[in-house]
């Protein structure tokens, strides 16, 4: 057994156990079929849309899925992917993928806004 490995298996059993951190989203790929995954979502304050739009609020949060085919997801299509989860008030949101701001051998590291 290598770190790398280990590392994927401690995330998926650990941090992506919805029994400790994690709930289910569902994650709907470009042309695909929507499917349901754990994740570990962290969810942020409004903050505005951009500098020049004072009155344009935005929520935001940062998603951790398992980088895996089976369990999580493998490919990211910034443009067209999209991940539906509930926001601070327990609303469902459909969001869409803003930056991949980290990506390793066990986990992707996702900003959304909604």
């Amino acid at each position: 057994m290598t770190f790398k490995s280990q590392l994927k298996e401690d995330a998926l059993n650990c941090f992506l156990n919805t029994n400790e951190f994690a709930e289910e989203i569902t994650y709907i790929p470009a042309g695909g079929l929507s499917r349901i995954i754990k994740a570990l979502v962290r969810r942020g304050k409004i903050t505005p849309a951009k500098q020049d739009d004072l009155r344009t609020l935005q929520n935001q949060a940062e998603v951790f899925v398992l980088n895996d085919e089976a369990a999580g997801i493998s490919l990211i299509n910034k443009k067209d992917d999209k991940i539906i989860l509930a926001d601070l008030e327990g609303d469902t949101k459909e969001c869409r993928i803003v930056e991949v701001l980290n990506k390793d051998d066990a986990l992707w590291r996702l900003l959304v806004e909604w």
